[in-house]
Formats: structure tokens, sequence, C-alpha cells
């Protein structure tokens, strides 16, 4: 399966091929540009072995090792020698070892049976790996070498993984998310570290996360939204280990079935009182009946003290939440 940036590609156990979803540029291949909310099938053939999808474009191998493109092609990402958008899949080339495909938000890059490495696309952040910035509408070598296992392309930067277990990067690198310690751009495969025990990479938009054989996890690049997972709030230039919580109570949120309040009336202050076993992430509100914020805090835990002193007499609520639920409660200050 396959997700393109409103569309879907899926390939069946019997070799079928189907898609939904967007259809403006011929991305689902079905020879039309009309979007479907349901999966079609794709052609009769029974023989698709896999699928990539780009921002709007697709690629595929079929079981005999030939290449397939289909959809948007203004940067030449279909690898057919125009630039000329195509709603039906059609072979590229002719030879049948292809191996692996893999589809960035606008350019491809592919592996044959013999270990070499392809692209054809896109090229303005060196994602290709050629050595240039230039566009290429057919596929064209990266290198010489004949020891690539698996690629991974995303947006405008490519991943690559050798049979040595060595890790590899090109293209865009504004947030680091190449893990080669700057930022900056690179137009050829870079090695990533001195490590030879890589074993699965995948990159996001602007970070990346991979997987060594000891079964240890690491990510570096941007870290805007917490998407590293290491806590910090720092930008990684090279990969950091990322430590996994073992499972206990304290690393596990539970829903919120009890609340209580005490004293209620309440003077200067409350106890909060939970289920025992809920013990972090909450942040609790208090509002008066008309429904306004009067206090709001997070990090509150069981059995802790609310200073109310501030408040005007009357009725509030307090709700008490996590991620997994909230629950409310009426008090009276006096």
């Amino acid at each position: 399966m396959a997700t393109g940036h409103t569309y879907t590609m899926a390939i069946k156990s019997d070799g079928t091929l189907w898609a939904w979803g967007d259809n403006y540029d011929g991305q689902l291949g079905n020879g039309t540009h009309i979007e479907q909310n349901v999966p079609i099938q794709i052609d009769t053939a029974d023989d698709w072995q896999q699928v990539a999808a780009g921002f709007n474009h697709s690629v595929a191998i079929k079981s005999d090792g030939t290449l397939w493109a289909w959809g948007e092609n203004q940067d030449g990402q279909l690898g057919d020698g125009t630039n000329t958008d195509q709603n039906a899949p059609i072979q590229i080339g002719s030879a049948n070892n292809w191996q692996q495909v893999t589809a960035g938000a606008f350019h491809a890059i592919a592996i044959k049976s013999d270990g070499t490495l392809w692209a054809w696309g896109s090229n303005e952040s060196g994602q290709l790996g050629d050595g240039t910035y230039t566009n290429k509408k057919v596929p064209v070598q990266i290198g010489t070498a004949n020891d690539w296992q698996q690629a991974t392309a995303v947006d405008e930067n490519t991943m690559a993984i050798k049979s040595d277990g060595t890790l590899w990067a090109w293209g865009e690198n504004f947030y680091g998310q190449l893990g080669n310690g700057i930022n900056t751009d690179q137009d050829t495969p870079i090695q990533i570290g001195t490590g030879n025990e890589w074993e699965q990479v995948a990159p996001g938009a602007d970070h990346t996360v991979a997987v060594k054989s000891d079964g240890s996890l690491w990510a570096w690049g941007s870290v805007g939204i917490g998407q590293l997972g290491n806590g910090n709030a720092a930008f990684e230039y090279i990969p950091v280990e990322i430590s996994c919580p073992t499972s206990s109570t304290n690393s596990v949120l539970f829903p919120i079935s009890h609340l209580q309040i005490m004293p209620n009336p309440a003077q200067n202050e409350i106890s909060i009182s939970l289920d025992d076993i809920i013990t972090q992430d909450l942040i609790y509100e208090v509002r008066n009946i008309l429904g306004a914020i009067t206090i709001s805090r997070q990090s509150l835990t069981n059995n802790q003290w609310i200073d109310v002193s501030a408040l005007a007499q009357g009725v509030y609520i307090i709700t008490v939440s996590n991620k997994k639920g909230q629950i409310s409660k009426q008090f009276v200050k006096i």
C-alpha cells in the first residue's frame, strides 16, 4: 500500500492494483481524471508486485521486473523522457530487473536486482544524488556502487542503506534531517556516521527515524512538535538514540473514572482525589457557572491541594483531564 498527497494505491494478494482518492493529474491510473471515493481496479493486470506514491505521481514494479509510472510529470518524475502527465500506467524503459522503487514528492528512486541505484524527476535540492541540481526525465544511475539494499524517498530527500549496513543520505537538509551534522543540502549520497548496523530507515518531511540491528531506535532532524521522541526541544543534526519507556503505571495513561473534592463547600483550599492509577499528564481547569476559566494548571498530581481563596463566593466546576478523557465535578466556594 502507498499513500500520495490525497490518494491511495494498494495491491491485493492476487496481484491486482487498486486506487482511490484525488485524480486531478491522473495519479490513480484508471485512464481518467475523475476522483474516486471507493477503491477501483487499475487495468486488468494481476502481476503488480510493488507500488509507491509521490505527491501526485505513482511508480510501480511488476513481478516480471518491469517499471511503470503514471500521474503528474511536470518535473520528469514519471521517467518516460517527457513532462507530459499520464492517466494510465506506462512502462519506463525496457529493463526487467527492477527490484525496489520509492517516490518522493516529485522524484523517484529505484534499485535494480544488480544492486545499482537509479533516480529521476525533480532535483532542486539534490535529492537525485547525481551531483547536480538538474531535473532528470529518465532514470540515471547514481554513482557506480552495486551494493544498495533499500532506499526510501520523501519530499525532497532520500535515505538508503547498503548491504554492508551503512546508512547514506542526500537531498534537502534544512532541518538536519540527513543526519550528517550540518543543515546544508547534499547532491550526492553521503555516509551518515561510521556505523554498519543500520537495518531500516524512514524519513519524514523534516526528520528521520531508523532502527539498528540490535533493535535500538534512532532519530534526527526537526523536533518542532516532538517528532523525534527524545524529550528535547532542540534540533538534532546527527542520529540520537531514543529511549522508549518501559511498561509501568507511570508511562501509561488511563481514563479517569473517579474524582472527589474535599471539602465541599470550600473556603480556601480544595483537595483533589483521583483514581490511584492516575499518576501523570493531568490538566485541570476551574470554571465559573458562566463557563469562564478562573484557574488553569498542568502537572496535577493525585491528592493535590488547590488554592481557591482568590475565587469569589459561588458555584464552580473543576475539570480534570488527560489524553484518555476527562471528568468534571461541581464545588461551592464560600
